[in-house]
């Protein structure tokens, strides 16, 4: 019996030594999942504030302000799209024809390039024009997270308290969809001041967009595209207006007294 066990011992111990082997190698991937998973948790999430209102309300003016006074990354949406159709590649070709036509690029193709373009720099950032449409929001929410913040720079109409007919998101039995002419007094736009700023910026920007044809397109594709996200946003508290209807210093300082409303506001520089 002890010989057989003297035999015995030293698998036994191999055994063991094994089992302790394996074990020390679950707790130690264990801890390296679970320190991944803390990773991904404290992974700071960008600060990222969006800016939209028609065409010709001033978005570009009032970025440019808020990169000299709070050192965001401006990202335009217009103008990464722009610059691709610039470079010649297959892709700006089919870019440039959606832009002469005023109707929205799709959104994978869009969101691509902001992903691209936050990929190389820290933030925070700040991203006008976008998201233009439904589908433009939910595939940035997708990649990126909710929207926390955006600021819409409003142009009213002369007689803000006359209701006029644009489509409306709206939610039945059936889900979410775009209701055509539906009665709100909100958010309301005028497309001749706006067609008038356009115009008169076209004389000096290059833009093939700054024309009157295509001015109207764009604004119609704006009532019926990107108005419903607005209302979906406002929906959710997240709207912060600013009456774009004053100078340009003006309608600064108000969106300078806006800026704080974010979760995670940015302070101005030094």
């Amino acid at each position: 019996m002890l010989h057989l066990l003297v035999l015995q011992l030293p698998s036994l111990l191999a055994s063991r030594t094994c089992a302790r082997t394996a074990t020390s190698s679950s707790r130690a991937a264990a801890s390296m999942l679970a320190s991944t998973e803390i990773g991904k948790q404290g992974a700071a999430k960008p600060t990222i504030y969006f800016v939209m209102g028609g065409p010709g309300s001033g978005k570009g003016t009032q970025c440019e302000k808020l990169i000299q006074s709070y050192g965001m990354v401006h990202l335009s949406a217009g103008d990464l799209l722009r610059a691709e159709v610039k470079s010649g590649s297959a892709e700006g070709r089919k870019i440039a024809k959606i832009i002469e036509e005023g109707k929205i690029v799709v959104s994978e193709t869009t969101v691509g390039l902001l992903r691209k373009a936050m990929s190389q720099a820290e933030g925070p950032f700040l991203i006008d024009g976008f998201p233009r449409s439904m589908s433009n929001l939910q595939a940035f929410e997708a990649e990126m997270g909710p929207c926390e913040f955006m600021l819409f720079l409003e142009v009213p109409l002369s007689t803000p308290s006359t209701p006029s007919l644009r489509p409306a998101l709206v939610t039945d039995h059936r889900g979410p969809f775009v209701r055509a002419h539906a009665r709100s007094p909100r958010s309301q736009v005028s497309e001749a001041e706006m067609e008038k700023r356009l115009l008169k910026r076209g004389v000096s920007s290059g833009r093939s967009d700054d024309n009157a044809e295509t001015i109207r397109k764009r604004f119609h594709t704006f009532v019926s595209e990107s108005m419903p996200v607005m209302d979906e946003l406002e929906r959710r508290g997240v709207v912060h207006k600013v009456s774009a209807e004053a100078s340009a210093d003006e309608v600064y300082s108000r969106v300078c007294e806006t800026l704080g409303r974010h979760p995670r506001p940015v302070l101005p520089k030094e």
